[in-house]
């Protein structure tokens, strides 16, 4: 379905969102405590939930570094960044063209991993 009109995102009532991103198909949200919520296709591995399936509903991700919380995210077609405050970068989702910064592109997706 689609939706004509906006709707309020009644799930993120009560939540200080400090930024978010879209993708192609997909939507990451990164609030004020550091909780990183995504949503949307997955089949890429793009909402870093270590699986390949689609959410139709923000879900929290895991965290994914435990000495330093997010600070920035920003988003591709189908792969996500995450800039920590100790200066990590994390990257998940497509690798099609080396865009995640793992080396060479191969076929593995989803993996949250060191930039």
């Amino acid at each position: 379905g689609a939706a004509a009109t906006p709707q309020r995102l009644r799930i993120m009532s009560g939540l200080e969102i400090r930024l978010f991103a879209a993708g192609e198909s997909h939507t990451c949200v990164l609030t004020s405590t550091g909780d990183i919520y995504t949503w949307g296709r997955g089949d890429s591995g793009q909402l870093g939930h270590g699986d390949l399936r689609s959410k139709d509903t923000p879900t929290l991700l895991q965290a994914i570094d435990p000495r330093s919380q997010p600070r920035h995210l920003a988003s591709g077609a189908a792969f996500v960044l995450v800039l920590t405050y100790s200066g990590a970068v994390f990257s998940w989702g497509s690798n099609a063209f080396g865009q995640l910064g793992h080396g060479p592109p191969d076929a593995r997706a989803g993996a949250l991993a060191p930039a």
